[in-house]
């Protein structure tokens, strides 16, 4: 899928799994949907998807948000559920009038995308 505003702003993170937001023209939105995006809880792992490495991609500008996302398992029975708290939280952020998420298997989620402080909580060894 294009993002329709892929020149304003393209958050990736994928980046070694990390994420190196780039929206010059509304830096203080970038880090207010970044804000926003670490209060959703994944209720299974109850850990919020950016540091699981669940958002891959963000893309922000004139109004729309748009998301690209995984689970940590195809048919995670909280897609949902996770889908709709990001929408939720994303729809509080002034200026947002439009949010789009679209999940994604490709790349596969694995937990060398989560950050440093969730690979701690897990135990997860790099």
């Amino acid at each position: 899928m294009a993002y329709p505003n892929q020149g304003t702003g393209c958050h990736t993170y994928l980046d070694q799994g990390r994420v190196a937001m780039k929206n010059i023209s509304e830096p203080s939105l970038n880090q207010q949907i970044i804000n926003a995006l670490h209060t959703v809880i994944d209720p299974e792992l109850g850990y919020n998807i950016m540091d699981l490495g669940l958002v891959y991609e963000i893309h922000a500008g004139k109004g729309q948000v748009n998301i690209k996302m995984s689970m940590t398992t195809p048919g995670c029975p909280a897609q949902d559920y996770i889908v709709a708290g990001v929408r939720h939280i994303l729809g509080t952020l002034s200026g947002i009038q439009k949010i789009h998420v679209q999940v994604v298997w490709e790349p596969q989620w694995h937990p060398g995308l989560m950050s440093e402080k969730a690979k701690t909580h897990f135990g997860v060894t790099s």
